[in-house]
């Protein structure tokens, strides 16, 4: 496939036009304005550096190349003629650079302020010796923010399916190159990592021959390790990524997915590996296939055996001058499949990583789990001191979450009703909402969970009504008037605290109750939260 090339070479290029310290490889496909904005936060936090930004576009028909030339024209643009893949992009792109150092990212992503100057410098400082990863944080694409505080670190690779997640750093172990502390990772993301431009060949890049989506970042970094290099993480680069639940800008057959796992299977195992893998993998994806009727498994291993040719190629290369094998890996991270003289005996699948049962069934990379600690308190104040908050039933009480240490992702906290009382038809609010309004409306305790990821915290209240109650103002003390006019000392009565009586603004005003459940209490209004406590 021959790219088309457009653009124009960057005016803040190197003084010859052909070499420059790094290259920014941005790869894209139907990315609207999240494009134009992952190169400008480029061009902000890469000025003093000698560089260029390229780049590689997936036959996109959203307009956005176009805007981005409008706005950029300093850039350098490469295009696939027609849809190929973010493996094939990438590839496209690293062919085109011409850095010493490539760093390549998503074409929705926001390298923070000093990133790219440090991973240009860390690759360097390693001798070109390792792949370098930032940390990555999820990115707001409404406010073009990062959220530092769920950003993730070590990526974590599962070999039997080829299951990834995140890892935090104290999970990681730890290494001092060259004076500097990083972290090794047994993966690598693919939407922001730098390597020298000398190990990138030597690895041969990513696989231009993995179709439209999925595993050419674990491919890579698997190539890595196996060839005698390293993963090593550097938590101070932070760079924002666009997170999502579900494709929706482009679709990915789940065939496309699994056909790109064969591939990395093939190139990297052993034979008594590989056929157990692929006996695993049959025995995942014997479903049926909409439009195909000899099913899913018959499908994916005609398109895998449609370019078998280029995947023995690369795993006799491989073969031929890795170092390590998988065995190595799996015992260097603690995995527990493969191991040597056991192959067959595997363990149990893991639930994280379900079977891809049809077109719909293939999610994007997730983001890193919530970290910190989850509070609820009372909107505007402290939460009380010792004990369940007391509410009228009908009166509204608003509830903060927080997290220690930064705000919410995206579609977080959940908040869901632990318990109420029967009758109740109290419903949990709306997920994605930091601060809420809930309103009792029958008697009893009320028990409230807000949660992110793994992270919860719970509120209790007891909604009650006040039967009979007085209030003490300065020295005399009085019936409460229900809304009627009479005393509030009837059952279910409705009362009324009056309010400060002019020139006495700071006088307190307390009442006392017996209420329904049975319980007596004072309450300052001086002093008031918003509930009774």
């Amino acid at each position: 496939m021959t790219p088309l090339l457009s653009g124009r070479v960057a005016n803040h290029l190197s003084g010859s036009g052909i070499f420059m310290r790094h290259s920014i490889m941005i790869a894209a496909h139907q990315e609207g304005d999240w494009l134009w904005k992952t190169v400008g936060s480029c061009v902000e936090t890469a000025v003093g550096l000698d560089h260029e930004i390229v780049v590689a576009d997936d036959a996109s028909t959203d307009g956005s190349v176009e805007e981005l030339e409008r706005r950029f024209p300093q850039v350098r643009l490469v295009r696939n003629v027609q849809r190929s893949g973010a493996s094939p992009t990438k590839a496209l792109g690293g062919r085109n650079a011409r850095g010493e150092v490539l760093v390549f990212l998503d074409g929705h992503t926001k390298p923070e302020p000093g990133a790219l100057r440090r991973l240009v410098d860390d690759v360097q400082a390693v001798d070109g010796q390792a792949v370098i990863t930032p940390a990555i944080a999820p990115l707001n694409c409404g406010s073009w923010r990062s959220d530092a505080a769920q950003a993730g670190h070590g990526y974590m690779l599962d070999l039997r399916q080829f299951s990834a997640g995140w890892l935090g750093l104290d999970k990681l172990r730890a290494v001092q190159v060259a004076g500097r502390r990083f972290y090794e990772s047994p993966a690598s993301i693919g939407c922001a990592l730098a390597v020298g431009r000398q190990l990138y060949e030597r690895l041969r890049g990513f696989d231009a021959h993995m179709r439209i989506w999925g595993v050419e970042d674990l491919d890579f970094g698997l190539k890595c390790w196996l060839l005698g290099y390293s993963i090593l993480h550097e938590p101070a680069a932070l760079v924002g990524h666009r997170f999502r639940s579900s494709f929706d800008n482009y679709d990915v057959p789940v065939e496309r997915v699994v056909v790109n796992q064969l591939r990395m299977a093939r190139k990297h195992f052993t034979p008594t590996v590989w056929e157990h893998w692929v006996d695993q993998c049959r025995e995942r994806h014997a479903g049926p296939l909409p439009d195909f009727p000899e099913g899913l498994w018959v499908r994916i291993w005609q398109l895998f055996e449609a370019d078998r040719d280029s995947a023995e190629r690369e795993r006799a290369y491989i073969l031929g001058h890795r170092v390590r094998d998988e065995f190595w890996f799996a015992e260097r991270f603690g995995l527990g499949w493969p191991c040597v003289g056991a192959v067959a005996s595997a363990p149990a699948e893991s639930p994280a990583a379900p079977m891809l049962e049809s077109r719909s069934g293939v999610d994007p990379s997730p983001p890193p789990e919530c970290q910190g600690t989850l509070n609820i308190s009372v909107h505007g104040s402290d939460p009380p001191d010792s004990g369940p908050a007391f509410l009228c039933v009908g009166d509204d009480i608003t509830l903060d979450a927080t997290m220690s240490g930064g705000a919410f992702p995206a579609g977080k906290p959940v908040w869901s009703i632990i318990s109420k009382p029967a009758g109740s038809a109290l419903a949990a609010p709306a997920a994605g909402e930091a601060t809420v309004t809930i309103t009792p409306d029958v008697e009893g305790q009320y028990v409230i969970q807000a949660a992110c990821d793994d992270i919860t915290s719970t509120f209790t209240l007891t909604a009650v009504t006040i039967t009979l109650a007085q209030y003490s103002f300065g020295n005399g003390n009085h019936a409460l008037t229900s809304d009627d006019g009479t005393y509030g000392d009837e059952s279910g009565a409705a009362v009324r605290v009056p309010e400060y009586e002019e020139g006495e603004p700071n006088s307190p005003v307390c009442y006392t109750w017996l209420a329904s459940p049975t319980m007596t209490a004072t309450h300052d209004l001086s002093q008031s939260w918003g509930c009774l406590n």
